[in-house]
């Protein structure tokens, strides 16, 4: 249907061309979708033609904005309490509003069961945060 659709259209240059190009773009959008693709501009069909490196990144801000803890893997875990206890605490210590440690917060909740001595908040110079808890 599309191409003799199509063939139609040519004979009507140059307002057929403006409803051949939608079509074309609209059978993109349709073709993404069926591989769970969002397209939210029709014109973004062309300019995702042109692209050949995609890179992503692990913020959400291309899905869908949430993180979620799916399984749990402990590796040698020494100081005989449990591994809840230990990232509910720190947690708690740390009261942060972000992403990860909502995720966390869902997985382990934020109660105080171990109080800590020493807190190093997060900087973004220094690329992490620290929790020191009494023993």
């Amino acid at each position: 249907i599309v191409i003799s659709t199509a063939g139609a259209m040519i004979g009507m240059i140059p307002s057929g061309l403006f409803l051949l190009t939608s079509m074309a773009l609209a059978v993109g959008v349709i073709r993404l979708a069926q591989n769970n693709t969002l397209v939210q501009e029709l014109y973004c069909i062309e300019m995702l033609a042109r692209v050949d490196t995609l890179c992503l990144d692990k913020t959400g801000t291309i899905t869908d904005g949430t993180m979620t803890v799916k399984s749990i893997i402990e590796y040698k875990n020494e100081t005989g309490l449990a591994l809840k206890n230990i990232i509910s605490a720190m947690l708690n210590a740390q009261n942060d509003q972000n992403l990860t440690s909502d995720a966390l917060a869902d997985r382990f909740g934020t109660a105080k069961r171990i109080r800590h001595k020493e807190l190093i908040p997060f900087s973004s110079s220094r690329k992490f945060s620290a929790v020191q808890f009494d023993r």
